[in-house]
């Protein structure tokens, strides 16, 4: 219930680990839940809070550890001395980009993702590009398939009242919100029904020497193409022909707002309210036909910017696809600010790993930290099955066999050597264990380490929160049961010999 305490508190760790990394939320809420359930469960048998809460931090520690250590660049799992720039890219793409559709949509976008990004970068060092997301405009269309997507310069633009011209070299654009014939009707304290057919004329006649003035100032300006947020009337367009001044009508606030940082411009309410100092500057503006629809493509003058055009077959996929595309590129601009780009085996691979070092390190530990290890490493593995449950292979099955597979041999001092073993995982495209460096499926080692301590943070604070509720709400049922007892004539002992035998059980 995120109206509770505890709930506004899981949210905020979630909405923190997305702005901070730009992934694993989810994996963040599973693996609190988990871990929150398993506290209660192994508190209701006996174990102290205490004991729980130095279990979970030695194993979320114990995670971090055994993470960083399997964690290698991206040359390493490539196989390659050094990688250029632009495969770099392209992997950091794959890693990032979670595509609904498979393998080999997920592929093809990242490498189109790449493409663009590759288009706008800065200069930088490191295997993850410096680029600004807003460079970046993400257009969805239905009716293709995804194999049509394209990367193109500058920005595109729906056609629709762009007609009277198909080419042409724009060197000043203007940014307004209102028409100049609606701006007058406004301001004017229009009639709605006139007494004479001369008054109308009258009424007409300052409609149009309003819009007149309003395209003369646009021409006096320098103004040779005009981007309006409210449709166009039609004496407007009429001036704006006339004075072979281009225009794009019915555009959203945000492409208004993003055209006028690609072109150095401002937007304004009404053209009275230009000046020289709001118009942008673009190179060229010009119609393009992409596909069975055309577009108007604004290429700014000094500014590198892209268009990532994705199409499929119907409006859910695509939508579907652009958020994934959003979503990755959010990714890389949160983890090029970790500076940690090194990678790990995914799909599930490393969480069996850790279920089988959590298992090893519970059995060198004190008894009373024991059973928290081993809820933790079973949290952990939970992790592993909801990946299984998504490829719709037997959750059983499947884990069986491939903890048979990453079962290590024990060393000389008996602690196996499980980072050395063969890298196997998840895949969608498989219904049997696979190697998942193979297929390419790899996770950043700064993501999943702060899955971990992220939950076991936010798990630690509620129950030390609410530990004392837990035990207020036990002394009560306690105190109930033995009463009903006493008053059925039976022998019970007190309530602190309750709590020291097995006698609590019963009770409840």
């Amino acid at each position: 219930n995120l109206s509770t305490t505890y709930g506004k508190l899981l949210a905020e760790a979630v909405c923190g680990q997305e702005a901070e990394l730009g992934d694993g939320t989810t994996s963040v809420l599973q693996l609190c839940i988990k871990l929150y359930d398993e506290a209660k469960r192994i508190m209701h048998s006996g174990v102290k809070l205490a004991y729980i809460l130095d279990g979970y931090r030695l194993a979320a520690y114990e995670c971090v550890q055994f993470l960083q250590a399997a964690s290698q660049p991206i040359e390493c799992w490539t196989g390659l001395t050094s990688v250029p720039a632009q495969t770099q890219t392209q992997l950091s793409c794959r890693r990032v980009l979670k595509c609904p559709t498979g393998s080999h949509d997920q592929t093809f976008l990242a490498d189109l993702l790449a493409e663009a990004i590759e288009t706008i970068k800065e200069p930088s060092r490191g295997s993850l590009p410096s680029f600004d997301p807003l460079d970046i405009w993400i257009i969805a269309e239905s009716g293709w398939s995804s194999s049509q997507s394209s990367v193109h310069d500058g920005f595109l633009i729906p056609r629709l009242y762009f007609n009277h011209f198909d080419i042409a070299t724009v060197t000043a654009v203007a940014f307004v919100s209102e028409d100049p014939f609606v701006t007058s009707q406004l301001q004017k304290n229009v009639k709605t029904v006139f007494e004479t057919a001369a008054e109308l004329r009258d009424w007409k006649k300052q409609q149009e020497i309003h819009v007149q003035m309003s395209v003369s100032r646009l021409m006096n300006l320098g103004v040779n193409l005009l981007l309006c947020g409210s449709k166009l009337s039609t004496l407007t367009r009429q001036y704006l022909k006339q004075g072979n001044v281009l225009f794009i009508d019915e555009l959203s606030e945000v492409m208004l707002l993003r055209l006028c940082r690609l072109c150095n411009g401002r937007l304004v309410r009404h053209i009275s309210d230009l000046i020289r100092g709001y118009i942008g500057q673009a190179s060229k503006v010009h119609s393009i036909s992409v596909g069975s629809k055309s577009w108007i493509q604004v290429i700014p003058l000094n500014r590198k910017s892209v268009s990532l055009l994705l199409r499929a077959s119907n409006v859910y996929l695509v939508d579907e696809l652009k958020r994934c595309c959003e979503q990755a590129i959010h990714s890389l601009q949160c983890l090029r600010r970790s500076n940690d780009t090194n990678l790990i085996p995914g799909g599930g691979s490393m969480e069996f790993k850790l279920y089988l070092h959590l298992q090893h390190i519970a059995r060198t530990v004190s008894d009373s930290k024991r059973r928290a290890v081993e809820a933790f490493s079973n949290c952990v593995l939970s992790m592993a099955h909801l990946l299984i449950e998504n490829t719709g292979a037997d959750v059983h099955s499947f884990s069986m066999e491939l903890l048979n597979l990453l079962q290590p041999k024990p060393t000389a001092d008996n602690c196996p050597d499980i980072s050395t073993s063969v890298v196997l995982g998840v895949s969608f495209d498989h219904s049997s264990p696979c190697d998942v460096v193979e297929k390419g499926i790899l996770d950043f080692v700064v993501v999943r380490c702060s899955v971990y301590t992220t939950a076991t943070d936010v798990v630690c604070t509620i129950l030390e929160d609410s530990s004392l509720d837990i035990r207020q709400s036990q002394n009560h049922m306690l105190t109930a049961a033995s009463s009903a007892l006493s008053a059925l004539n039976l022998n019970v002992p007190s309530i602190e010999k309750i709590k020291e035998k097995d006698w609590s059980d019963k009770c409840y």
